[in-house]
């Protein structure tokens, strides 16, 4: 498996505007075969590979702890998961374009939306005090929200640590962009495919 993500992370990704992306960062989650991705990722921090784990926590920062693994050495982000998974819903909420607003490609059918939204944020008291669980049906998939995590936290780090401003760079792109005429031999048949529209939590 880890030689297809070493080919998954070589390639470039074709991008609206007509440029090539790279990939800049990655986050391999270390809930499962820790040793394993901490051997993986250790020998790539330099180029942005990071293991990472997941910690429950209403109101914990978005990237509650940077630490290394004890055997290894092995660079580790622990994630306030349950503060981006309300920040995802929120934004998937939003009808407007604008700062938040959620873009989806159009080959994203149903079950990439069902696993997107499949945890619900459920009121209960922990220790006596009221707080917000965030809880997944055993029959229910959610890599799609998984993913989504991982790659909210990809972005803040980007922002932090290397000055990325993503104003900035969709303008830039824009500018740039690579200018394509087609002949009207070229000019496709049907209508191009609309992108599905966005998920909505269940309230």
């Amino acid at each position: 498996p880890w030689k297809k993500l070493d080919k998954l992370m070589a390639r470039t990704y074709p991008h609206e505007s007509g440029h090539e992306l790279k990939v800049s960062a990655v986050l391999v989650d270390s809930g499962y075969l820790p040793d394993e991705v901490y051997a993986y990722t250790k020998p790539l921090e330099r180029r942005g590979f990071a293991a990472s784990k997941g910690a429950a926590g209403q109101g914990a920062p978005v990237i509650k702890a940077r630490t290394e693994s004890k055997e290894s050495g092995a660079r580790l982000l622990t994630l306030g998961v349950d503060t981006i998974k309300g920040e995802t819903y929120d934004f998937l909420l939003l009808e407007e374009e604008g700062p938040g607003y959620c873009h989806f490609p159009p080959d994203r059918d149903a079950n990439y939306y069902e696993g997107l939204t499949a945890e619900e944020p459920m009121a209960k008291s922990v220790k006596g005090f009221p707080t917000i669980v965030w809880e997944k049906p055993e029959h229910k998939r959610n890599e799609p929200l998984d993913c989504r995590v991982g790659n909210f936290v990809m972005i803040r780090i980007l922002q932090q640590n290397f000055g990325m401003n993503l104003r900035s760079l969709r303008k830039l792109m824009e500018q740039t962009s690579p200018q394509v005429e087609m002949s009207e031999s070229q000019q496709p048949d049907k209508p191009a495919e609309q992108p599905a529209p966005a998920a909505k939590p269940r309230k």
